[in-house]
């Protein structure tokens, strides 16, 4: 019992320092990789919610956003803690071997992209609404705002699924490489 404690804790403090690690290198390489650490890491999330259930998760995930705050930069902060929190309860829903978590999955992430979307907006004091319609404006006199608000959730949840397309896959390889039999 202690060994699997202790090792709990270890996997979910290599997660941490990976998540911190990672950041860390985005930021000194430009931030050009974002997404590509931001699904990796979810994916080990994924797995070790699986393994371990939803407290030490949870437990794990809130330890990242603190290390990323740490870190600072913004955007990797809100993408990356929001695609964890999504993941931890996919794994989770894998875990109780719900038929229904890939719909949840994509469901969570959607919520997560029109957060980040209208978060970053307020937090950098934009109105995109105003300056979508000013370029649309000028291209299409007369549009409505319909023309804008359709594409935009169109892109919305396009993104969602594409996300959630990508984690489960990556999630479904990694778990059948690694032996991890999900019924």
């Amino acid at each position: 019992m202690r060994n699997n404690k202790t090792k709990q804790l270890v996997q979910g403090a290599f997660l941490v320092a990976l998540y911190g690690v990672l950041a860390i290198i985005n930021i000194m390489l430009g931030t050009i990789f974002d997404i590509i650490f931001i699904y990796l890491i979810s994916l080990f999330f994924v797995l070790y919610t699986y393994s371990y259930g939803l407290k030490y998760a949870l437990t794990a995930a809130f330890s990242s956003a603190f290390v990323l705050f740490i870190v600072g930069e913004l955007y990797f902060l809100f993408m990356g803690i929001g695609t964890t929190l999504c993941c931890v309860f996919y794994g989770n829903n894998l875990r109780k071997q719900n038929r229904l978590a890939t719909t949840y999955l994509k469901i969570s992430l959607m919520i997560k992209n029109v957060f980040i979307f209208l978060g970053i907006e307020s937090l950098l004091g934009l109105n995109m609404v105003v300056d979508g319609m000013a370029m649309l404006q000028e291209y299409i006199p007369g549009a409505s705002i319909l023309y804008f608000y359709i594409p935009m959730i169109l892109i919305l949840f396009f993104i969602s699924i594409m996300e959630s397309r990508i984690l489960v896959s990556y999630t479904k390889i990694c778990m059948r490489k690694w032996n991890i039999q999900t019924n």
